[in-house]
Protein backbone atom coordinates (compact mmCIF):
# COMPACT_ATOMS: atom_id res chain seq x y z
CA UNK A 1 0.00 0.00 0.00
CA UNK A 2 3.11 2.16 0.76
CA UNK A 3 4.36 1.32 -2.76
CA UNK A 4 1.05 2.36 -4.22
CA UNK A 5 1.23 6.08 -2.40
CA UNK A 6 4.76 7.14 -3.42
CA UNK A 7 4.21 5.67 -6.49
CA UNK A 8 0.92 7.69 -6.77
CA UNK A 9 2.82 11.10 -5.20
CA UNK A 10 5.93 10.86 -7.73
CA UNK A 11 3.42 10.21 -10.83
CA UNK A 12 1.21 13.52 -9.21
CA UNK A 13 4.42 15.51 -9.16
CA UNK A 14 6.31 14.84 -12.77
CA UNK A 15 2.81 15.76 -14.41
CA UNK A 16 2.45 18.87 -11.95
CA UNK A 17 5.67 20.04 -13.28
CA UNK A 18 5.28 18.23 -16.75
CA UNK A 19 5.34 21.00 -19.62
CA UNK A 20 1.60 22.16 -20.47
CA UNK A 21 -0.14 20.20 -23.41
CA UNK A 22 -0.78 23.39 -25.42
CA UNK A 23 2.22 24.81 -25.55
CA UNK A 24 3.06 28.32 -26.96
CA UNK A 25 1.63 28.33 -30.86
CA UNK A 26 4.20 29.55 -33.39
CA UNK A 27 3.44 32.37 -35.24
CA UNK A 28 4.71 32.16 -38.63
CA UNK A 29 5.40 34.43 -41.91
CA UNK A 30 2.96 34.19 -44.87
CA UNK A 31 4.59 35.33 -48.39
CA UNK A 32 3.70 33.93 -52.16
CA UNK A 33 1.55 35.85 -54.89
CA UNK A 34 -1.69 35.79 -56.01
CA UNK A 35 -3.07 35.30 -59.75
CA UNK A 36 -6.71 36.47 -60.33
CA UNK A 37 -8.90 36.74 -63.30
CA UNK A 38 -11.06 40.15 -62.89
CA UNK A 39 -15.05 38.91 -63.11
CA UNK A 40 -17.18 41.70 -62.83
CA UNK A 41 -20.95 40.73 -62.49
CA UNK A 42 -22.08 43.79 -64.31
CA UNK A 43 -20.58 45.88 -67.26
CA UNK A 44 -18.86 48.82 -65.94
CA UNK A 45 -18.11 50.45 -69.18
CA UNK A 46 -22.31 50.98 -68.84
CA UNK A 47 -22.52 50.62 -72.47
CA UNK A 48 -25.54 48.01 -72.10
CA UNK A 49 -28.33 48.95 -69.69
CA UNK A 50 -29.96 45.92 -69.35
CA UNK A 51 -26.44 44.62 -67.77
CA UNK A 52 -24.80 47.66 -66.62
CA UNK A 53 -23.23 48.56 -63.04
CA UNK A 54 -25.19 50.89 -60.88
CA UNK A 55 -24.41 53.92 -61.07
CA UNK A 56 -25.47 56.69 -58.70
CA UNK A 57 -25.12 59.88 -61.01
CA UNK A 58 -25.59 62.62 -57.84
CA UNK A 59 -22.27 60.48 -55.78
CA UNK A 60 -20.26 59.20 -58.61
CA UNK A 61 -20.04 55.89 -56.80
CA UNK A 62 -20.04 53.19 -59.31
CA UNK A 63 -21.07 49.81 -57.72
CA UNK A 64 -19.90 46.22 -59.05
CA UNK A 65 -19.58 42.48 -57.58
CA UNK A 66 -16.49 41.03 -58.20
CA UNK A 67 -16.00 36.98 -58.37
CA UNK A 68 -12.56 36.81 -59.22
CA UNK A 69 -11.55 33.21 -59.48
CA UNK A 70 -7.51 32.73 -58.75
CA UNK A 71 -4.90 30.90 -57.44
CA UNK A 72 -1.96 31.35 -54.56
CA UNK A 73 1.58 30.17 -54.29
CA UNK A 74 4.03 30.43 -51.42
CA UNK A 75 2.51 29.86 -48.22
CA UNK A 76 -0.81 29.62 -49.38
CA UNK A 77 -0.87 27.40 -52.30
CA UNK A 78 -4.20 26.23 -53.98
CA UNK A 79 -7.04 28.04 -55.60
CA UNK A 80 -9.35 30.99 -54.51
CA UNK A 81 -12.36 32.89 -55.09
CA UNK A 82 -13.27 36.31 -54.19
CA UNK A 83 -16.57 37.09 -53.70
CA UNK A 84 -16.56 41.70 -53.05
CA UNK A 85 -18.34 44.44 -53.40
CA UNK A 86 -16.55 47.28 -55.13
CA UNK A 87 -17.42 50.70 -55.01
CA UNK A 88 -15.96 53.51 -57.47
CA UNK A 89 -15.91 56.88 -57.49
CA UNK A 90 -15.62 57.92 -61.06
CA UNK A 91 -15.21 61.21 -59.94
CA UNK A 92 -11.68 60.80 -58.21
CA UNK A 93 -11.16 56.78 -59.28
CA UNK A 94 -11.01 55.64 -55.68
CA UNK A 95 -11.94 52.90 -54.78
CA UNK A 96 -12.95 50.97 -51.26
CA UNK A 97 -14.39 47.00 -51.30
CA UNK A 98 -14.94 44.77 -48.87
CA UNK A 99 -15.74 40.78 -49.27
CA UNK A 100 -14.96 37.00 -48.54
CA UNK A 101 -11.94 34.92 -50.05
CA UNK A 102 -12.54 30.88 -49.77
CA UNK A 103 -9.28 29.81 -50.25
CA UNK A 104 -8.78 25.77 -50.76
CA UNK A 105 -5.35 24.47 -51.11
CA UNK A 106 -2.73 23.75 -48.52
CA UNK A 107 -0.97 26.12 -46.00
CA UNK A 108 2.63 25.46 -44.90
CA UNK A 109 2.68 24.15 -41.42
CA UNK A 110 -1.24 23.98 -41.12
CA UNK A 111 -2.46 21.15 -43.70
CA UNK A 112 -4.61 21.09 -46.34
CA UNK A 113 -8.15 22.68 -46.20
CA UNK A 114 -10.33 25.19 -46.89
CA UNK A 115 -9.50 29.41 -45.35
CA UNK A 116 -12.05 31.78 -45.38
CA UNK A 117 -10.49 35.14 -45.43
CA UNK A 118 -12.89 38.50 -44.94
CA UNK A 119 -11.44 41.07 -47.27
CA UNK A 120 -11.75 45.06 -47.07
CA UNK A 121 -9.74 47.35 -49.72
CA UNK A 122 -9.14 50.66 -50.54
CA UNK A 123 -6.69 52.56 -53.35
CA UNK A 124 -7.12 53.45 -56.77
CA UNK A 125 -7.52 53.64 -60.12
CA UNK A 126 -4.60 54.56 -62.95
CA UNK A 127 -5.75 55.87 -66.88
CA UNK A 128 -5.74 52.13 -68.01
CA UNK A 129 -8.15 50.84 -65.05
CA UNK A 130 -4.87 48.92 -63.18
CA UNK A 131 -5.49 49.35 -59.01
CA UNK A 132 -3.15 50.05 -56.87
CA UNK A 133 -4.37 49.14 -53.22
CA UNK A 134 -4.02 51.34 -49.72
CA UNK A 135 -5.23 48.87 -47.87
CA UNK A 136 -5.86 45.17 -49.47
CA UNK A 137 -6.20 42.97 -45.87
CA UNK A 138 -7.53 39.68 -46.19
CA UNK A 139 -7.88 38.62 -41.93
CA UNK A 140 -8.59 34.96 -41.70
CA UNK A 141 -12.27 33.68 -40.06
CA UNK A 142 -11.42 30.85 -38.12
CA UNK A 143 -15.03 30.16 -37.48
CA UNK A 144 -15.58 29.32 -41.36
CA UNK A 145 -12.35 27.55 -41.83
CA UNK A 146 -11.17 24.06 -41.56
CA UNK A 147 -7.75 24.36 -40.55
CA UNK A 148 -7.09 25.26 -37.31
CA UNK A 149 -5.49 28.62 -38.50
CA UNK A 150 -5.31 32.24 -37.66
CA UNK A 151 -4.03 35.28 -38.94
CA UNK A 152 -3.81 37.78 -41.75
CA UNK A 153 -3.00 38.18 -45.72
CA UNK A 154 -2.02 41.71 -47.41
CA UNK A 155 -1.54 42.56 -50.79
CA UNK A 156 -0.98 46.50 -50.70
CA UNK A 157 0.56 47.97 -54.18
CA UNK A 158 0.11 47.94 -57.70
CA UNK A 159 -1.70 45.36 -58.92
CA UNK A 160 -2.33 45.00 -62.75
CA UNK A 161 -4.62 43.74 -64.43
CA UNK A 162 -4.52 42.97 -68.67
CA UNK A 163 -7.55 44.70 -70.38
CA UNK A 164 -7.50 41.92 -72.64
CA UNK A 165 -7.60 39.25 -70.92
CA UNK A 166 -8.96 40.46 -66.79
CA UNK A 167 -5.97 38.34 -65.66
CA UNK A 168 -3.82 40.51 -62.58
CA UNK A 169 -1.17 39.62 -60.04
CA UNK A 170 0.30 40.45 -56.72
CA UNK A 171 2.16 39.85 -53.84
CA UNK A 172 1.06 38.68 -50.41
CA UNK A 173 2.46 38.49 -47.17
CA UNK A 174 1.47 38.26 -43.75
CA UNK A 175 1.35 36.10 -40.55
CA UNK A 176 -0.34 33.28 -38.94
CA UNK A 177 -0.49 30.84 -36.38
CA UNK A 178 -1.70 27.03 -36.69
CA UNK A 179 -3.24 25.46 -33.38
CA UNK A 180 -2.76 21.61 -33.81
CA UNK A 181 -2.80 20.73 -30.47
CA UNK A 182 -6.66 20.61 -30.46
CA UNK A 183 -7.86 19.29 -33.63
CA UNK A 184 -7.72 15.87 -34.92
CA UNK A 185 -5.12 16.32 -37.45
Amino acid sequence: MRRVLVLTIVMATMLALAAPVSAKVKERQAEGGTMFTLNPTCDPSLADPATACDLDLGTGILTLTLLNPGTKTGTFKGTQLLTADFLLNVFTNEFTYSGTVVFNGRVKACGVGTVVMDVVGEGFLDADGNATFIVNDQTINPALSTLPIEGILREPGFLPTDPETGVGSGDYEGEYTCDHSGSDS
